[in-house]
């Protein structure tokens, strides 16, 4: 009996152990999807409002629209549009400027980079 007593106590310790690790970093094991519409139908209507919200990990899908303003990305994020055919950031100068390491960005056209020439279009 004494053996029974000490394996369900090694099994309540164990089992309140990987209990307290889950809570602790369940802030940041779960990584978010951050929603932009320029609508105002989803979480943001502006991409750098969600952006600043997001933390490394997190996704910020960008649904359909143009978008005029300047993205600074500075999280390790994945930056994702609806489209290419269908989203647009339209800015002059720095439309898009990432400074964080391991970005994924895609499903963007860009316009108005650098001398307002040229333009960025991210699959």
């Amino acid at each position: 009996m004494k053996g029974n007593g000490v394996l369900l106590y090694l099994f309540a310790l164990t089992a309140l152990i990987v209990l307290a690790v889950l809570i602790a970093v369940s802030g940041h094991a779960f990584a978010r999807t951050i929603t932009v519409d320029d609508s105002g139908d989803k979480d943001y209507t502006k991409i750098q409002d969600a952006v600043n919200t997001s933390e490394n990990g997190d996704t910020v899908y960008v649904y359909a629209g143009t978008y005029y303003e300047h993205v600074v990305v500075n999280k390790s994020i994945n930056l994702e549009g609806e489209g290419a055919d269908r989203v647009t950031i339209d800015g002059s100068g720095d439309v898009v400027n990432i400074t964080a390491d391991w970005v994924n960005m895609s499903g963007f056209y860009v316009i108005g980079s650098g001398d307002g020439q040229g333009c960025v279009v991210c699959h």
